[in-house]
């Protein structure tokens, strides 16, 4: 630039910048997921959703008991693009472009508002009110300051501390003309990608809910029905890794999710997922693979906004197809086996749970062998050696059918599930057959299908004959 040059500012219109980042791919499955990062970024425990119609008109909601947000802390992650994205993030951190906050929500609806408080702090309120936006002549972001709790309902949500998410005029769903059926259908897409995308966090620390209903995790891999578990490849650095995990299946079994797949994972948590033979040319029908990326590898992955989409380099794919190989050479040898357990606990060195059809394998503590090994060893070195025995349980790589000596009648099932998850199940079925006007048959079907809801099939037989008296 010359000394004759002249440097204007020129900021954008905020309406229409706003306008346009509602359109940038988001699903209500995407945002929302977006949502959990946060939350789970702010080492939250609990996160409840809740999804609302009522005369005609959606909303939403997301509540969280992380760590909560200072008032300048929600007041950057209220502004738009608040983070560089070339800056190291913890890897906990799931966000991407300083972005998810604002555009994952205002892609859904025009009123979002965030209520934040740390523990023995005050509770702090913004709002982006998109028909404010529209109303203004001027060109300002005019991020609203809320002064009084008693302008949010649900303002009670929060506790000692935290952050809710409110979403409200949701129009981003009345494209397709959706009414109250087709938004419930919506809310069932929404929970099946999170027990998807989130199952790995599921299944250890976060407890999360949707309407009510506890999300439970479903891993895509289904690595119990795996015949054989490789071991984790580094293809990456120390500093990044990428891990590569396969899990084989053989031909025969009959398995109910697909074979030859690949997810990709970018902390902890499934960003995309493909087909292996379009990753690296190369036709796999019996294996599924995982792949883990953290996020200081978003940019050379291409990872998108909505974290919805990846592109792995060509060195490393070349890497994958190696494995791939490796992997190829090794899942004929290994063999599905079936036991059975005993009642004679002192005879079986491997043992299952009682009555879990598919169990992982357990040492038994009280063999004989293992009892003459823990006499020899001191205190300490008995700890180590119980450490090992836990270890080693973990890393079996392979699942085990279990046969029972005990028959359980369908009409017994009751007893593999909470009275809060038969309670799910009868609302499940009565929600379809009131509210989506099916028949009780073609309700138990639907139900017995989702991925959530179908290990119970018995179960919904048994609920779904006694809703046939009451209906």
């Amino acid at each position: 630039m010359s000394n004759k040059d002249e440097l204007i500012d020129a900021p954008p219109i905020a309406i229409n910048l706003i306008s346009s980042l509602r359109s940038i791919g988001y699903t209500l499955e995407s945002s929302v997921a977006d949502l959990i990062d946060n939350s789970i970024a702010a080492k939250a425990t609990k996160i409840d959703l809740q999804f609302n119609w009522h005369n005609g008109k959606a909303s939403f909601y997301i509540s969280d008991n992380g760590n909560g947000m200072s008032e300048q802390s929600l007041l950057t992650a209220m502004t738009f693009a608040s983070s560089n994205v070339s800056e190291d993030r913890t890897g906990y951190d799931l966000g991407r472009f300083g972005l998810g906050l604002k555009s994952a929500s205002l892609a859904q609806c025009k009123v979002l508002t965030v209520m934040s408080k740390q523990l023995d702090k005050a509770t702090n309120l913004f709002r982006w009110d998109l028909n404010e936006l529209e109303n203004k002549s001027a060109n300002g972001w005019a991020l609203i300051k809320l002064k009084d709790l008693k302008d949010i309902e649900n303002s009670d949500l929060l506790n000692e501390k935290g952050t809710v998410v409110f979403w409200d005029e949701m129009d981003a769903i009345y494209k397709v003309g959706v009414g109250e059926s087709e938004f419930l259908d919506l809310v069932d897409k929404v929970e099946s990608h999170i027990a998807k995308t989130f199952h790995r966090f599921l299944e250890e620390q976060i407890a999360l809910t949707v309407n009510g209903r506890k999300v439970l995790p479903n891993n895509p891999v289904t690595p119990q029905n795996a015949s054989y578990i490789s071991p984790t490849e580094n293809v990456g650095s120390s500093s990044m890794p990428i891990e590569l995990k396969a899990y084989g299946y053989e031909i025969s079994q009959k398995i109910k999710s697909n074979f030859g797949l690949f997810y990709i994972y970018r902390g902890s948590r499934v960003i995309c997922s493909g087909k292996i033979k379009d990753l690296i040319q190369l036709d796999v029908r019996n294996i599924n693979l995982t792949i883990d990326i953290t996020n200081k590898l978003d940019f050379t992955w291409s990872i998108d906004i909505a974290k919805t989409n990846a592109q792995p380099p060509k060195e490393v794919t070349s890497r994958v197809k190696e494995f791939i190989s490796w992997v190829l050479e090794k899942v004929p040898k290994a063999r599905k086996k079936t036991i059975r357990t005993l009642g004679s606990k002192d005879k079986d060195i491997w043992l299952t749970k009682e009555n879990e059809r598919l169990a992982p394998l357990l040492i038994n503590r009280d063999h004989q062998l293992v009892k003459k090994v823990l006499g020899f060893l001191t205190g300490e070195e008995s700890k180590y050696f119980q450490s090992l025995l836990v270890q080693l349980e973990k890393e079996v790589p392979i699942s085990v059918e279990v046969i029972t000596q005990q028959n359980i009648s369908p009409k017994g099932q009751y007893s593999e599930l909470s009275e809060r998850g038969i309670k799910d199940i009868k609302i499940h079925l009565l929600r379809l057959t009131k509210i989506k006007k099916m028949s009780i048959e073609q309700a138990k079907e639907k139900l017995k299908k989702d991925a959530i809801f179908s290990q119970y099939s018995g179960i919904i037989d048994e609920v779904s004959d006694g809703l046939k008296e009451e209906l």
